[in-house]
């Protein structure tokens, strides 16, 4: 009689484990797909850079070479003899001579292309836009279509600009504390700019920052 009674007691405990392993495997069924998804932050752009023999250059106060990022706001200077480029991506890139210190900005936000704005049908353009402060030595700009560049002096006065309406590519190139002859060599500058520079010659070859006036420092 025992030996039946536990017999019956072991048919049953095993009965309930099994429905009880059915029970947790159902529930962890049942339970809701976790959004590991949402937990990724957006795409944001970052300037890559590439230096001249992979030589080393300043961002920020730290030794850093080509394949290094370089984040918005940073403060970018070469040495003597190590040019830089500074890509970033849609927007164009920045071509920094050796000697020259600078700021770089720019829409973290602007990421893959910016878009055809030739044509009604084009797609419309992300408006993103860079600026780069010069507070010595020599920059060359290069912007793409639907982006908006432009160049000041440490006191944010505009020295050199692209195109405000972002419909075409280009360049532009600007010095900070050279002869005004030698301080642009390509377009982006403004109808008084170029007076500035032709009265600066024929002045006898003033520095051209303190003869631009234009305060405008906004960007479209």
């Amino acid at each position: 009689m025992i030996m039946g009674q536990r017999t019956s007691f072991r048919t049953i405990a095993l009965l309930l484990g099994f429905t009880m392993v059915q029970a947790y495997a159902q529930f962890g069924l049942a339970e809701p797909v976790p959004q590991t998804l949402a937990s990724f932050p957006p795409q944001q752009l970052l300037a890559r850079l590439t230096t001249k023999g992979n030589l080393p250059i300043s961002v920020n106060g730290i030794s850093v070479s080509s394949g290094a990022s370089v984040a918005n706001e940073s403060l970018v200077e070469t040495p003597a003899n190590v040019d830089a480029i500074l890509d970033l991506g849609p927007l164009g890139s920045v071509d920094v001579e050796q000697q020259t210190k600078i700021k770089l900005e720019y829409d973290v936000s602007c990421v893959g292309e910016l878009g055809n704005i030739s044509g009604t049908q084009g797609v419309a353009p992300q408006k993103c836009s860079a600026r780069v402060t010069v507070y010595s030595g020599c920059i060359t700009a290069h912007y793409k279509q639907g982006a908006y560049m432009q160049a000041v002096t440490q006191q944010q006065i505009v020295i050199a600009e692209s195109d405000k309406t972002r419909k075409t590519a280009g360049t532009f190139k600007i010095c900070s504390g050279t002869p005004a002859g030698a301080a642009v060599v390509a377009g982006g500058l403004s109808t008084l700019a170029k007076a500035a520079i032709a009265a600066s010659i024929i002045g006898g070859g003033v520095g051209l920052l303190p003869i631009i006036d234009n305060p405008s420092s906004s960007t479209p």
